[in-house]
């Protein structure tokens, strides 16, 4: 897969799900339905045709800070390179655009604003899969 710059996120469709350019006042953020250390996910309705999505709200400020730190080897600390924190957001776009599976949710689209990344994704009702597993121990499905 090729790993492609955070800059051309902005207004990526994905074939087949969306065919016009979205933007953040596309959507109503109706709550926050996740959180995490750099990323928010937010149950949102589209105002053009008033479906639900996820949608994911990366702020870059917070990838930025892990910039320049160090990671250390067996023999030496070695500076992390300047696209580090990119790489992540960057596989895991690439995946959610690529994969076509029953089992994984698939991108609607992608967009940002100077200071966050925005993904569009399928909603899916019901919790954490995690969560569920957890309860039930195992699935007969």
């Amino acid at each position: 897969m090729t790993i492609t710059s955070i800059s051309s996120l902005k207004g990526t469709q994905m074939s087949g799900l969306a065919s016009e350019k979205t933007e953040k006042d596309d959507y109503t953020i109706k709550k926050v339905i996740g959180q995490g250390s750099s990323a928010t996910v937010y149950l949102v309705q589209d105002q053009r045709n008033l479906h639900h999505y996820a949608m994911k709200v990366i702020d870059k400020s917070k990838l930025d800070s892990i910039k320049g730190s160090k990671i250390s080897s067996n023999t030496e600390e070695v500076k992390q390179p300047e696209a580090f924190e990119n790489r992540q957001v960057e596989t895991e776009r690439g995946l959610l655009t690529t994969l076509n599976h029953p089992f994984i949710i698939r991108m609607k689209s992608t967009f940002e604003t100077p200071e966050k990344i925005h993904f569009i994704m399928e909603f899916l009702n019901g919790g954490r899969l995690f969560y569920h597993l957890r309860r039930e121990g195992k699935f007969t499905e």
